[in-house]
């Protein structure tokens, strides 16, 4: 006898625990699987698989993109500051590159500079070389006093 013939009941004799829902269930869903294979599948696999791809070509492409610029402008930023603290505290590779005549603009970069510099702070520096002169003047002359006795 088929089983869609039998009765809820005579479905269930075997199996005491099972409700007719469940049996009745499994042969609905048996029968609308006889319909399908497994290749009936591989296109919402692809469809899905496609989209997952694209999706997450998007999310590495905006980081990597982020990522680059954020480090392009890093590395930029950290050469300038380098170079304008290197300038700046005197460092002699510095002054050699872009101040003095080795480099090709070394004139008109003196000349800019000059032009920049506040008469104050020129005025101020010549004030702070002035006393450090009258001091190593000191020094020499105690020098001198210690090494006669």
């Amino acid at each position: 006898m088929d089983e869609r013939e039998k009765t809820d009941a005579e479905l269930c004799v075997n199996y005491p625990v099972l409700e007719p829902e469940w049996t009745r269930g499994r042969q609905k869903a048996e029968a609308v699987m006889k319909q399908f294979e497994a290749e009936h599948f591989k296109p919402i696999l692809k469809s899905l698989s496609d989209a997952m791809t694209e999706h997450l070509w998007d999310l590495l492409r905006d980081y990597l993109l982020t990522d680059t610029e954020s480090n392009l402008e890093g590395h930029m930023r950290s050469r300038i500051e380098r170079s304008v603290n290197a300038l700046l505290g005197a460092e002699q590779w510095a002054v050699d590159k872009y101040v003095m005549e080795k480099y090709h603009n070394g004139l008109q970069i003196r000349a800019t500079l000059a032009a920049l510099i506040p008469r104050e702070l020129q005025d101020a520096r010549v004030l702070d070389l002035e006393k450090e002169n009258a001091q190593l003047k000191l020094d020499v002359q105690r020098e001198r006093e210690w090494s006669r006795r």
